[in-house]
């Protein structure tokens, strides 16, 4: 993977992570949960929750393309 495709994913997984966290705190107010930074809390365990789950499927799968493993 070259420096630029790496700066590409790094740059989409940001921007997917940020609209995850905002989705998950309008949920949290709309449901009257605010405070305490438990709308952040939840995004960020769902988050390494979905990377070890992405983690497991790759490395269960040798014939993966090695740019996603």
């Amino acid at each position: 993977m070259s420096p630029v495709q790496g700066g590409v994913a790094v740059a989409v997984g940001g921007a997917l992570g940020s609209v995850l966290r905002f989705a998950i705190h309008e949920l949290f107010v709309s449901r009257g949960w605010q405070g305490y930074g438990l709308a952040t809390l939840a995004a960020n365990v769902l988050g390494c929750l979905l990377a070890g789950l992405a983690l497991a499927w790759f490395e269960a799968r040798p014939e993966a393309n090695p740019v996603w493993r």
